[in-house]
């Protein structure tokens, strides 16, 4: 009898042992999917970082106020400086504080005055720098956080030299992030004057039925 021929049963062991293998691989693979386990990343989490004191954000606020009342440009230039050096060092000192947002604030309102004054790359992009962790704000901080989501547009469009079309669809994704937001009116006032601008027949129509109804109507600031 030839010898090296396959022998049945032990081919058919071997594809049971194969299968029962794969078996428990997926088994084992499911389990881990499936069953909890500690993460890393979980057991060295920091604790929550301490809110900013609110004393001290009220003092930059009116530092601010007394800094525009300037009676000169160079009066007004030097005390926003100062304002935004302190807002800085804040947000370097707490960069995860839960009420940066408002610290951010005015240092956005002082880098506005400063490249209104002085028009260089510094200050253009330190201003864009803030607007995008600005964008970031939870809706709790939706009226800070609109002026600098319309700027980020604004520069991204011009950047992609992009067409009327894809404007007023930018503007209409703005608006309906804004949808039942605390900046609502606001973002509809603003883009309303913006679709005006565009041409934007369509869109004008659409923002004034909106301010005209709902909870806007009879609203004579708007």
């Amino acid at each position: 009898m030839n010898q090296s021929q396959p022998q049945p049963m032990l081919k058919a062991s071997k594809s049971a042992d194969q299968d029962v293998f794969s078996i428990l691989l997926c088994a084992c693979l499911v389990l881990f999917l499936v069953l909890p386990h500690q993460c890393p990343a979980q057991e060295a989490a920091a604790p929550p970082e301490e809110p900013i004191p609110e004393t001290r954000i009220t003092a930059l606020e009116q530092e601010l106020e007394q800094g525009a009342r300037g009676k000169s440009a160079v009066q007004v230039r030097v005390a926003f400086k100062s304002v935004a050096r302190q807002a800085s060092a804040l947000l370097e000192a707490s960069p995860e504080a839960p009420n940066r947002y408002a610290v951010l604030a005015v240092l956005f309102r002082c880098q506005k005055v400063l490249l209104g004054m002085e028009v260089t790359e510094k200050n253009r992009s330190a201003l864009f720098a803030t607007c995008s962790r600005l964008s970031k704000a939870p809706d709790e901080y939706a009226e800070i956080r609109l002026e600098a989501d319309l700027l980020l547009s604004q520069r991204d469009l011009a950047e992609a030299e992009a067409t009327v079309t894809q404007r007023v669809k930018a503007l209409e994704a703005i608006i309906e992030h804004y949808r039942n937001t605390s900046a609502e009116r606001r973002c509809l006032t603003i883009a309303l004057q913006l679709a005006s601008q565009l041409q934007a027949s369509d869109l004008e129509i659409k923002i004034e039925k909106r301010l005209g109804k709902g909870r806007f109507a009879g609203d004579h600031e708007i």
